[in-house]
């Protein structure tokens, strides 16, 4: 029934085993489970927050062969066990990627407004101004370096209809002049 649910079977019933996301699951005080790394070391056991406060996570992605653009074939891109050599490097990770057809006039033919929105939600997957927050109260790490600009790229590319609006991202109060 979602992460909530878990969340709260992990704290009420006695040794029990469960997944859940990890920020969410840290915040109300959920243990982790370390996990042993392939590390050559049977001794050295870790967890995300281990992992996170060395770079590990970090650590992880820069392991991870990615396509170069996109638009190219994602299919074979493989997030476990990527990194050697760094002992903090995280053993897995996920990312979630968004699939969305090139041609938005295809998707949304009558809602240029839409289409411009949904171009605008797509930036602001990797604008600082919302991922800080993300990863700052829910500790999701934001795509950075190449990879964030290979994806800002590519929603550079989605074709919008020339009637759709542009849209301003208001962060602070915006006073509006010449009212009444």
């Amino acid at each position: 029934e979602g992460t909530s649910s878990m969340i709260s079977t992990l704290m009420t019933v006695p040794n029990v085993i469960g997944y859940s996301d990890v920020g969410g699951a840290m915040e109300v005080g959920v243990q982790e489970i370390a996990l042993a790394t392939r590390k050559g070391r049977d001794d050295f056991f870790l967890t995300s927050r281990d992992s996170l406060s060395k770079d590990g996570i970090a650590a992880a992605l820069a392991g991870i062969n990615f396509p170069d653009s996109g638009d190219a074939d994602w299919s074979g891109v493989d997030l476990i066990n990527k990194v050697d050599g760094y002992l903090y490097s995280w053993p897995m990770i996920s990312i979630t990627y968004v699939l969305v057809r090139k041609d938005l006039t295809k998707v949304l033919p009558n809602d240029p407004a839409g289409q411009t929105l949904m171009k605008a939600f797509f930036e602001a997957l990797f604008d600082p101004v919302y991922t800080d927050t993300c990863e700052a109260d829910y500790l999701f790490l934001p795509i950075k370096g190449s990879l964030r600009d290979q994806a800002l790229a590519s929603i550079g590319t989605l074709n919008v209809s020339p009637q759709a609006p542009t849209w301003v991202k208001e962060v602070h109060v915006q006073a509006v002049e010449g009212q009444g």
